[in-house]
Parts: C-alpha cells; structure tokens; sequence
C-alpha cells in the first residue's frame, strides 16, 4: 500500500503555502502600511497563551470522560460539537481582547488589527497546516520508499506500536488527494476568519463597543461547530468544507465593511451628542 502520486504533490503543495502565505501577509503589511511588526507577535503570543495553553486545561475538566460533565459531553455529537466551537470561542476571543487592551493600548491604528490577526491567524496556519501537513508527507514519502513491512518493520525495532501505527499509515494511503485539498482550502478560511474576527474585537476594545467582542466569540462558535459536527461524523467533510469557506467570505465582507468605518486609520471616539 503506497500513497499517490497526487496527494503527495498536494500535500506539498499545501506544506509550502501554509509556510509562506503567513509569511507573504507580514510582508504585504510592511509594505502597504509601513506599520510596525511587534503586533503580529502579540497576535501569535495571544494564540499560544489563550488557544494552546490555557483552553487545554478547560478541556481537562469537560472533555474528562473520567466525571459526569465529561462524559456526557464526549456521549452526546451535538454537545460535544457545542462545547467545542464554544471553548475556542472564548478563549480565543478574550486572548485577543486581552492582547488589544492591555500589551496593544499603544498601537490604536486599525492597521494593527489586522497586523494581530496576520500573527494569530500565522501561527495558527503554521501549526495545524504546515506542521501537520509537513509531517504526514514526510511519512507518505517513507511509506512509498521501503513499502509498509519495511515502515512497520522499523517501528517495529524502534519500540512502536506497530498496529497502531499500521492504522495510521493506512489511513494516509487511502485518503484521496482532494480531501488533501479541501484540508488546505480550511487552513486559508481559517486565516482568512482569524484577520476578520481580530477587526471586530479591534472595534470592541477601542470603540468600548463590546457587542462586538460577543459577535466575534458568537461567529467563532459557529464556525466551530461546524467542524465539530464533522468530527462528530454527523456532517459530510465536503459540506463542511464548503460552509467553511462560504462562511469566512462572508464575515470577512461584513469585517472590511466595519474596518472601513474606522476611517483615517486611527480611531477617535465619536462625541456624544
């Protein structure tokens, strides 16, 4: 069993785009703004602290099948679905919110909105895009070298679970190079979600408008659900797939349309009359 020629060249393909298209955003900031860069860090330190650190010990408690919550959340598709689109709603939200009040009080362009969302979007498409792409094509390619006996054969030696590896590598050889595709088609919706939901929680931090900051948890909720019920196999991957990006082309014209508002590039709050 070996893996196609097709998706391997996909899977390359969509290795390197998720490497440079973060990159090329930075680049095109820099260059249209002339705008400082420590805000795409902030955005990515937001990321680390909110999405990867801190919603990880919540899902410690409610995905626990260990008591009562966590094991009716993992027993029932929907709520976990639910629970999902939620938890990173929230935390990853309020890590923007954060990163905007308190290390962003000096940057109020509404450039660097979309500056922190380059970061928090990047690394997000770096890690979960590049890294998980890149490592399955590197065991594609080992897969086609020396045959599955041979890959297992060498786990084997090396103390690795062998069926369980035997699952995985069949796994990667039957999947068809368009569900490939259609995974680096997520990982740019999901950018593209990420710059949109960082202007609107922009809005909310300099504006005070904090509705705002409850659309952007509400909207990344939605989304999240969405592939949670995938997830859950309650949805077919291409429907979602297609949701997924209709839905981020959507928020993203609704954002360009709030970002405009926020004219002359630094917002100044309105005088009440």
């Amino acid at each position: 069993m070996t893996v196609s020629n097709s998706a391997i060249t996909i899977m390359g393909i969509a290795t390197v785009s998720c490497l440079l298209i973060p990159i090329a955003a930075v680049i095109v900031f820099k260059c249209r703004t002339h705008g400082r860069l420590l805000p795409v860090f902030y955005g990515m330190l937001g990321f680390f602290i909110f999405a990867l650190w801190l919603e990880p010990i919540c899902h410690q408690f409610f995905l626990n099948p260990n008591n009562a919550v966590g094991q009716t959340i993992l027993s029932h598709p929907l709520l976990y679905a639910l629970y999902g689109g939620l938890a990173a709603g929230i935390f990853e939200e309020t890590g923007r919110l954060a990163i905007f009040k308190y290390a962003m009080k000096s940057y109020p362009e509404r450039k660097y909105a979309i500056a922190c969302g380059i970061g928090h979007g990047g690394i997000e498409m770096l890690l979960l895009g590049a890294l998980n792409l890149g490592a399955t094509l590197l065991i594609a390619l080992s897969l086609n070298m020396v045959g599955m006996e041979g890959y297992l054969e060498q786990a084997g030696a090396a103390g690795i679970d062998v069926a369980t590896l035997e699952t995985t590598l069949t796994s990667i050889a039957s999947t068809p190079a368009s569900l490939y595709a259609l995974s680096f088609v997520e990982r740019i919706a999901a950018f593209i979600l990420q710059l949109s939901l960082s202007v609107f929680v922009f809005k909310a931090v300099r504006e005070k408008k904090w509705l705002y900051y409850l659309l952007a948890i509400v909207l990344h909720m939605m989304i999240d659900v969405v592939a949670g019920l995938y997830q859950a196999g309650i949805m077919p991957l291409l429907l979602c797939e297609i949701i997924v990006a209709a839905y981020s082309i959507a928020v993203a014209v609704f954002a360009f349309r709030e970002y405009k508002k926020m004219t002359g590039g630094v917002y100044a709050p309105a005088v009440s009359k």
